[in-house]
């Protein structure tokens, strides 16, 4: 009989789903309703352990369990389980909660035996015992390490960074700024003594340092020094390179290059939702092995709320709903079964403000804790008194999304992290890596996909286990909430309902849409993917070539994806650049619309924008002097004021970017707007919606058009101040390099008005370091200053 096939047994077996029933709505048991499922989850468990492959059935026998001790108090079943499992932490943490009742020789001879063996610093599972054993005596060319979020990927992947034996010059590719400023405070934490590059700017030849980059970073890094090798590449993230878009060909590029250019670099790959552990030797291009952690120690109590406010339990096993209880909407649910830490989920930028604004307009303004209060006038400072953050963190509530300005995302993350009195956090994917929140319950109102694996790793963000085995062991947190609710954020496409039951299905699906994944599976790909596919492997094959070949240059650029014909393009700015002689007062922006735009060269529809930069050549020089001469809460006072004044006389579409458009140029509702038009919003609404602008703004500076100006440099049409300004908003070597280090222009413009910059540098292994004046001056400044301090006071 299947696994699958014995728990369909079990469910049509109507005394037994009775008895299931009461536990997973929390119904007390009598005495021979708890010696029947007890009894029901040994044979389940005997059954499992027969055969690897009947995962399924061991889950459920410690579902079981899980919520039978929860519920009663009586951890001894539990506890007896966990050692038959190997979840030592779990086992450990009864006897630290109830010592007294675990005192028999047998108990102390199996508790030492884990403090021995399986206790450093924090104790291991089994699987992880075995599988770091497999990662630290691997030595093939590349190793997957496969683990729940929360099981240990973080410090696992530090400690072989610190630990490495292949060499002395170790790279972490992670997928966001964000996961590179947290692992580069994670390895300099332990290990201050030694250079980590976090930019590929700060590379000056060294022998030795440890890289913590974007692939993107990465890349540019190895195309400017074609000698330089990685002794081993850890890839965070991994399964991102399953993607079918542009930055996961460029980890695959990343991957290949650097094992041209050594073939003693090791590999190794960190995910939490990888399936076919082969599909990553297809994108390297060599053989990939690994090691999985497949028991997990949670087992989430999942509902649906649905559209007439019926609370379902839902038993991912049965894949069956039980009515719970009744409420009065989304909020009157999330209110009333929302816990310390709440992260509520909606895929869209607008919809996460929409709704936390929607859940604060509900909730009284309460008296705001102090430590809530400074950050509050931090935001009334740094950003607007009308900001409607505001209005939600005297509510205990942040929203965060990636359209905000880096800094003030950062900073929010961390208040919600650390304060109790933020309650409700409302977020998008900008959760979903590496972020390391608190949190107690999901709320899931709006999915862009229902992919099992994208599941998982959301709800994952519940329950970090470093929370629920800490000093003091807090085990209901192995069975976090996660409601899923149907809304009027959720759309169409899946209803929560689809998505909830995508949880009774086994194990992940990984993407196979990928190029090189779909010719792996004997996919055909379209001309445009074949084309792709061919100048990757062109690119590939020239990374030991010097960049100083032009038409090297340009294809490395990044620009042929914005042209609609690369090689009629290419041919074409390559004449220019070789030709053409532009004023000595043309501004960098000039200089990208004379070479690379004007004059016919088409763009694809996906870069439209840049075709029309030569006529809002005006709005950027002045974006761009306001960005590196003001202040955020500045430049919004200034632009907001000047907005309204344009709204007074005509009608003023302002240009937001997708995530918050409304409308099109015209002011017509089109479904494919990027414009809000000024005139319908009020004046708590615009703060938000111009830091979306600005974050749209600054992505296109930074990420497409910064392209143009790296080729402009690497010519010889611009020199190094102008390169410096377009790209880092100051012409200040010292300041520049603060900011390749990771310190915000913000911040350096504050320390220099208050004379306070010889206070912050590079020691001698260029990582940053504070000086005691500015130690102090951190107690006297706003919260926010304070933050932007801290980051770099680590000690």
């Amino acid at each position: 009989m299947s696994d699958a096939s014995s728990i369909t047994k079990l469910k049509n077996n109507s005394a037994f789903k009775l008895v299931v029933n009461k536990l997973l709505l929390g119904n007390e048991l009598t005495n021979r309703e708890s010696t029947f499922l007890l009894s029901a989850a040994i044979a389940l468990l005997r059954y499992g352990l027969k055969d690897k492959n009947r995962t399924r059935s061991l889950e459920f026998a410690y579902w079981i369990i899980l919520n039978y001790s929860l519920s009663t108090g009586d951890y001894r079943p539990l506890y007896d389980l966990s050692f038959e499992l190997g979840l030592y932490p779990v086992a450990k943490s009864i006897v630290d909660i109830d010592e007294g009742r675990f005192n028999t020789l047998s108990d102390f001879i199996a508790l030492d035996e884990i403090e021995k063996n399986f206790t450093k610093g924090v104790t291991l599972t089994l699987e992880q015992k075995l599988s770091d054993s497999s990662f630290s005596s691997y030595s093939g060319e590349g190793f997957a390490y496969i683990a729940p979020t929360s099981f240990g990927k973080t410090e696992r992947l530090v400690d072989a960074v610190l630990d490495d034996k292949s060499g002395c010059r170790p790279c972490v590719i992670v997928p966001t700024k964000s996961l590179l400023a947290q692992t580069r405070d994670d390895v300099f934490k332990r290990h201050p003594r030694t250079k980590v590059i976090t930019h590929d700017e700060m590379y000056q030849c060294e022998k030795s340092f440890i890289a913590i980059l974007t692939q993107e970073r990465a890349i540019r890094l190895l195309e400017a020094n074609p000698t330089l090798s990685f002794s081993s590449l850890f890839i965070d993230e991994a399964h991102n390179a399953f993607d079918p878009d542009d930055r996961a060909l460029l980890i695959s590029r990343l991957i290949r290059e650097s094992k041209l250019r050594d073939p003693l670099t090791r590999f190794y790959y960190f995910s939490p939702v990888i399936d076919d552990i082969n599909l990553l030797s297809v994108i390297s291009g060599f053989e990939v092995e690994g090691c999985k952690v497949s028991k997990s120690m949670k087992e989430p109590r999942y509902y649906l709320l649905d559209s007439e406010g019926v609370l379902h339990a839902y038993n991912r096993f049965f894949n069956s709903f039980c009515q719970h209880s009744t409420f009065n909407g989304t909020w009157d649910c999330l209110t009333n079964k929302a816990t310390a830490k709440n992260l509520v989920f909606l895929s869209s930028p607008r919809k996460v403000r929409e709704a936390a604004l929607d859940l604060a307009s509900s909730l009284p303004d309460n008296r705001v804790a102090p430590d809530l209060d400074r950050v509050i006038c931090a935001l009334t400072e740094h950003v607007s008194p009308l900001y409607d953050e505001i209005f939600c963190l005297r509510r205990g509530i942040v929203y965060l999304h990636g359209q905000m300005p880096d800094g003030i995302k950062n900073y929010l993350l961390d208040r919600a992290a650390k304060l109790e009195s933020i309650r409700y956090i409302f977020a998008n994917e900008v959760i979903m890596e590496g972020i390391n929140l608190p949190f107690d319950s999901v709320f899931i109102l709006n999915l862009r996909t229902k992919r099992r694996a994208a599941l998982i790793n959301l709800i994952g963000r519940a329950s970090r286990l470093n929370y629920v085995f800490g000093d003091t062991p807090h085990l209901k947190m192995l069975s976090p909430q996660v409601i899923f609710a149907e809304s009027k954020w959720t759309g169409s496409r899946p209803t929560m309902k689809n998505a909830i039951s995508e949880l009774h299905s086994v194990g992940f699906k990984d993407r196979d849409d990928n190029p090189r994944i779909k010719i792996s599976k004997g996919k055909p790909l379209s001309e445009n993917e074949r084309k792709r596919l061919v100048f990757e492997d062109s690119l590939i094959q020239s990374c030991n070539h010097s960049d100083t070949d032009l038409g090297v240059l340009l294809d490395r650029s990044g620009l042929r994806s914005m042209y609609e014909n690369w090689e009629i393009a290419k041919v074409e700015i390559a004449r220019r650049l070789t030709t053409f002689k532009a004023c000595a007062d043309n501004s960098v922006l000039e200089l990208i619309c004379i070479y690379f735009i004007d004059d016919g060269l088409v763009f694809s529809n996906s870069y439209l924008r840049v075709s029309k930069l030569r006529r809002q050549l005006p709005f950027y020089h002045s974006y761009l002097e306001s960005k590196s001469s003001k202040s955020l809460s500045q430049r919004l006072a200034s632009d907001i004021s000047l907005w309204k004044k344009k709204a007074e006389s005509a009608p003023s579409f302002l240009y937001v970017g997708r995530s918050f458009g409304e409308v099109n140029y015209q002011g017509l509702a089109d479904g494919e707007g990027s414009y809000v038009d000024i005139r319908q919003k009020t004046d708590s609404e615009l703060p938000a919606l111009f830091l979306a602008k600005y974050k749209t703004e600054d992505d296109y500076l930074g990420f497409t058009l910064s392209r143009f100006v790296r080729v402009l440099y690497k010519t010889g049409h611009i020199d190094q101040e102008q390169y410096y300004m377009f790209l880092y908003g100051t012409a200040d070597k010292e300041g520049v390099e603060l900011i390749q280090a990771g310190v915000p222009l913000s911040l350096i413009n504050i320390l220099k008005e208050n004379n306070l910059l010889n206070e912050i540098g590079l020691d001698q292994y260029v990582n940053i370091k504070i000086g005691t004046r500015l130690k102090h001056f951190s107690n006297d400044v706003d919260d926010y200053t304070r933050f932007e301090i801290d980051q770099f006071n680590i000690e």
